[in-house]
Order: structure tokens, then C-alpha cells, then sequence
């Protein structure tokens, strides 16, 4: 993986670092609402009662206080 000057983007070789994806042969964070825990291959979508607001996450977050989501990809507590 190298990264591209003046970019938050790699040239991939393999595969990304966690809490990115390929897209078209170039890291890219994943979107909110997903992550990427290992390869960097692909993003997930947040499992039910997890969230997460923030792009190139490796996990989700745990709804606090037994929350819970109505869908999975949310991007916010309150979803």
C-alpha cells in the first residue's frame, strides 16, 4: 500500500488498511454507518444496536445504555 501525496488515498496493492476499502484500485475510507476490521477489502455495515458517525472506523460503536438501532448502517445513537 502507498499512500498518495496530499491524499487521505493509497495505491493498492493488496489490500487496505482497516477502516478502508478498495475502490477502483484505491483506498478509501468507509462511509459512516459502515467499517472494516480487517483485510480493507470491503466495508460493513454496522450491525443492529451499533453505530458509527465517523468514515474509516474499524469497528462500530455499542448503543449506550441498552439502545437499540432500528436498522443496520447507522450512523447515530439515535437511529
Amino acid at each position: 500500500i502507498t499512500p498518495i501525496p496530499g491524499s487521505e488515498s493509497f495505491d493498492v496493492t493488496r489490500s487496505c488498511l482497516p477502516g478502508f476499502h478498495v475502490d477502483e484500485g484505491v483506498c478509501l475510507p468507509c462511509p459512516p454507518g459502515s467499517y472494516s476490521p480487517g483485510d480493507g477489502m470491503e466495508c460493513l455495515p454496522c450491525p443492529l444496536n451499533t453505530y458509527e458517525s465517523r468514515a474509516g472506523a474499524r469497528s462500530c460503536s455499542v448503543c449506550p445504555d441498552g439502545g437499540r438501532t432500528l436498522s443496520t448502517g447507522s450512523t447515530s445513537k439515535e437511529d
